[in-house]
């Protein structure tokens, strides 16, 4: 019963994103490439609005929820999927067009909770709010590309570099728990 009500949950809860703050058209379009200024435009990499610390506690907890649910009910089923692959029962095309549709559900699950988690931090008054979605593959993740990906500029053992604490090396999802746990 419990996992009828959660999964029912979960699939209302995907389904119906909260209302989204998107990204301004002048500042999506200012993004250095067409991929990035396409993900800027993304509902489900969008931040969510929020009146004060405590609403956008909830979309949180709820995102974070619904993230978890998503996990849980996806990633068994992609890694039986992958087991039949590298078992030669199926294809690498077979596989992709079975668990494409999964592993889009959990990413855009995983967005949106990141998404959430920087709702909290421009409610709860972080100036640069916005430099945690722009190093967040799951979010904008613009200056992950060009930064961290790259290789060049920014790696897991630069903690000393300026823009070290908007990576996830830097366990930021931390901080929004701690805003948080005083609403749970």
């Amino acid at each position: 019963m419990i996992k009828q009500l959660l999964t029912t949950a979960f699939v209302s809860l995907a389904l119906a994103p909260p209302a989204l703050a998107s990204w301004p058209a002048s500042e999506a379009d200012s993004f250095p490439t067409p991929l990035d200024r396409e993900v800027a435009r993304r509902p489900h990499v969008q931040v969510p609005e929020s009146s004060s610390v405590k609403q956008a506690c909830e979309i949180y907890f709820a995102q974070s929820s619904v993230h978890s649910s998503a996990d849980d009910y996806y990633t068994p089923k992609i890694l039986n999927e992958a087991k039949r692959w590298s078992y030669g029962e199926i294809t690498k095309e077979e596989y992709h067009a079975i668990t494409r549709s999964w592993e889009l559900k959990v990413a855009h699950a995983r967005a949106r909770w990141s998404a959430a988690g920087v709702g909290v931090l421009r409610a709860a008054g972080y100036n640069d709010w916005k430099m945690y979605s722009r190093y967040d593959i799951a979010g904008i993740g613009d200056l992950w590309r060009s930064n961290v990906i790259s290789g060049d500029k920014l790696g897991p053992l630069d903690k000393n570099h300026p823009d070290f604490k908007y990576t996830s090396w830097s366990l930021w999802l931390g901080d929004v728990h701690d805003i948080c746990k005083r609403y749970k």
